[in-house]
């Protein structure tokens, strides 16, 4: 049976994250927060914002710049799963769960190229049964995380089908998920970015005598895997200055690290990750399992003889990002002088995130751990099985949680942990949630809202003298106010007719909250418009993002097929 790795991989997988079929969602850290923002993420794209991008009724409904700074794959699969008839919980489910299962998938195809069907079974099943994996689901509900791991075995996986055949389409299919990976996690370029870097190395280096053509196969696909995902990463990384994010993330971390016996031994929990460890309500283990795992393949790597050749370098990379990855979250006094002092590293608010990473490492090792042991299907039984007891605890929810949907569609919260991407412009603590998207002291007779949605205001105005009309709607590059003259839309410059309401200016005026906008109405019958669109920096990063789509198409479609094969790779170890 040629399919029976693929079939057993995804019975796995399913019965493995079974507890997600239930008739309501569960309790979770982050599931009620990622709910919400599916539900902003479907009314923004029906507002024709594309990519989403500012959220009008966040915020107690001062808006708020979400889909700006946070990711966006999740969101538009869960998009895709609601307009299918999947009601919103349970798109944020079918997310969670295919992700899971699609990731062992792609574990198993990366893992093929260097292993036997069994080991390579055996180290996507590891994949799947790790500990952190289903702390990701049932624990966290960590959508975001869930889905950009899931696309790190499919970028090796098309790396090293790349390095064997120099097909185009696989250099496409690598940059693809890189920005996938890339657009479902903010963090996954720093924490595993440098392990793709490293593993596209070692895979694309012929020999050393070939260091620079190595380097720079790396180097093209990691640049166009930014390139794809450069409207979400360029605002992220330019344009963080505009809230309050550093404010709030300053030197969290090293309150967040962990004891070595939480990695081997930590009590299940549902709860949260607290500064003074003994208070942790959830666990950190590695796997008991996976453990074993590492400790015999690292004994067989040692103990025996190789050649040098990719199998023994992945499986030496993969050792060491497993160590280096335990060291870096491990309480001790120059790791903690590391993460709070090293600038680069703390954008990382929980260091316990690289357990991701040591999953991952994990699951390579437990591959080649089982194609060295006789009888192989033997082994992989044995090593599954001992996977399957260890986590037989971890696939379940903790208590179920019904979601009223009709009140999810009108949240006014922020959605983020620490309400982070807060612009600078609001005042700390806001005010008032406004009644009024606009509002004016003058009669209300004299106006009238006309159009409001997420991206467009749009009011009349009929008064005697010049009079202030307030914005309920914060201020963020991307607004633009218009006048209408005739039939043409007259531009207004920020700081003259059209403000921003600031301590200094506001003498207590309307009584609302700072940092919204205003426009000083003038005489006579005005029509005003204000609009969200991208800013330059925005505009461009999509256009890079575009065009290096469209590109990368077009180069793929050029290629000829390989000589004597097809296209076809025909050197993989059977």
């Amino acid at each position: 049976m040629k399919w029976w790795p693929y079939l057993f991989i995804i019975v796995l997988g399913i019965w493995a994250v079974r507890a997600l079929f239930a008739p309501e969602f569960f309790t979770s850290h982050d599931g009620p927060a990622h709910i919400s923002r599916l539900a902003q993420y479907i009314t923004l794209l029906g507002d024709g914002q594309f990519p989403p991008r500012w959220s009008a009724t966040l915020n107690g409904k001062l808006g708020y710049p979400l889909f700006v700074y946070s990711y966006h794959i999740p969101y538009l699969a869960g998009s895709l799963f609601y307009q299918l008839g999947a009601k919103l919980f349970q798109s944020v489910e079918l997310v969670l769960g295919l992700s899971y299962v699609v990731s062992g998938i792609g574990m198993y195809l990366f893992l093929r190229q260097f292993y036997h069907k069994f080991a390579a079974v055996t180290g996507a099943a590891f994949y799947l049964l790790a500990p952190y994996r289903f702390s990701l689901i049932f624990v966290r509900a960590a959508i975001g995380e869930a889905t950009a791991i899931a696309f790190l075995p499919f970028i090796l996986w098309a790396v090293t089908k790349y390095a064997r055949t120099k097909g185009r389409k696989f250099l496409t299919l690598a940059a693809v998920f890189i920005a996938g990976a890339i657009t479902s996690h903010s963090l996954f370029m720093v924490m595993y970015l440098p392990i793709i870097a490293l593993f596209t190395f070692i895979l694309l280096l012929p020999d050393l005598k070939h260091l620079k053509t190595g380097l720079w196969r790396m180097g093209l696909i990691i640049g166009l895997g930014m390139m794809l995902s450069a409207f979400y990463w360029a605002p992220l990384v330019w344009e963080r200055k505009y809230i309050q994010f550093d404010a709030v993330y300053t030197k969290q971390a090293q309150n967040h690290l962990v004891t070595w016996e939480q990695l081997w031994h930590s009590p299940w929990g549902y709860g949260f990750s607290f500064p003074d460890s003994h208070q942790d309500d959830m666990s950190f283990q590695i796997g008991l399992a996976q453990l074993l795992a590492v400790g015999l393949g690292t004994l067989i790597l040692w103990g025996r003889r190789h050649k040098q050749d990719h199998e023994r370098w992945v499986m030496t990379v993969s050792l060491l990002i497993f160590t280096f990855s335990v060291v870096t979250m491990v309480e001790t006094p120059i790791v903690r002088w590391v993460w709070e002092n090293v600038g680069v590293i703390q954008v990382i608010d929980f260091p316990w995130r690289f357990l991701g990473m040591v999953t991952f490492a994990a699951a390579i090792i437990a591959a080649y751990t089982t194609s060295k042991l006789k009888p192989a299907p033997i082994a992989a039984i044995i090593l599954i099985t001992a996977a399957l007891v260890a986590n037989r605890n971890h696939m379940r929810i903790n208590l179920p949680d019904k979601i009223a949907e009709d009140k999810v569609w009108i949240d006014t919260g922020t959605t983020a942990y620490a309400n982070e991407y807060k612009p600078i412009w609001q005042a700390a603590p806001q005010k008032v949630d406004p009644i009024l998207q606009i509002e004016s002291e003058g009669p209300s007779t004299n106006w009238q809202l006309l159009r409001f949605r997420s991206n467009e205001i749009e009011f009349w105005t009929n008064f005697p003298e010049p009079q202030i009309v307030q914005i309920n709607s914060l201020y963020f590059p991307g607004w633009q106010a218009y006048r209408k003259e005739w039939s043409k839309w007259i531009p207004l410059t920020l700081g003259g007719e059209w403000r921003i309401v600031t301590a200094e200016a506001y003498k207590g005026r309307l009584d609302k909250n700072i940092g919204v906008m205003e426009i000083t109405a003038q005489p006579g019958e005005q029509v005003y418009k204000l609009t969200f669109s991208e800013t330059p920096l925005r505009q461009a990063a999509d256009i890079l993002s575009l065009a290096a789509l469209v590109g990368l198409l077009v180069w793929v479609r050029r290629q000829k097929p390989l000589p004597h094969t097809g296209g076809k790779d025909k050197s993989r170890n059977r």
